[in-house]
């Protein structure tokens, strides 16, 4: 697996130095969804932060550039409230993770949905989710013995 990423994301990153002449492996929006996150009216739903448009759109700056940008914006918020950052997180997390995309997206994104839906969508997820329980529990005991012999091949 890892050499399978490794022949999609080596030619990528040189790719990419190519471009912009700057070592980039993969992306040069790291930083501004970091920011999307993590700014003063930050909520954990979707939302953007004032003036990441006007540094995305800016011309003379390159895009390895915006993204450092956008990075220390974001890495200087996280820095100023870590306990915010750490809420804001916590809250991503779970919204990720809710099987109704309302709670994703805000309260007032998926208005018009009726009940039906929403339960359908939770039962639905629900059953996922304990199915990939059993599962897990059913076999934990195998896992271990894998590791086990892998730690053993190893030493």
């Amino acid at each position: 697996v890892f050499f399978c990423a490794l022949l999609i994301i080596i030619p990528w990153t040189g790719r990419n130095y190519h471009i912009h002449h700057h070592l980039v492996l993969l992306t040069t929006y790291g930083g501004a969804n970091l920011w999307l996150g993590n700014y003063p009216g930050a909520t954990g739903y979707i939302g953007t932060p004032e003036g990441i448009q006007t540094l995305l759109r800016k011309k003379g700056i390159s895009e390895p550039e915006k993204d450092a940008l956008c990075y220390r914006k974001a890495l200087s918020f996280i820095s100023r409230h870590p306990g915010r950052f750490l809420g804001l997180s916590v809250k991503r997390f779970f919204l990720f993770w809710n099987p109704i995309p309302e709670k994703q997206c805000g309260p007032d994104r998926l208005q018009g949905k009726d009940t039906l839906y929403r339960i359908v969508v939770t039962v639905s997820f629900s059953i996922l989710l304990l199915l990939a329980g059993i599962g897990a529990a059913v076999t934990s005991r195998l896992w271990k013995k894998a590791w086990f012999q892998i730690g053993r091949a190893h030493v």
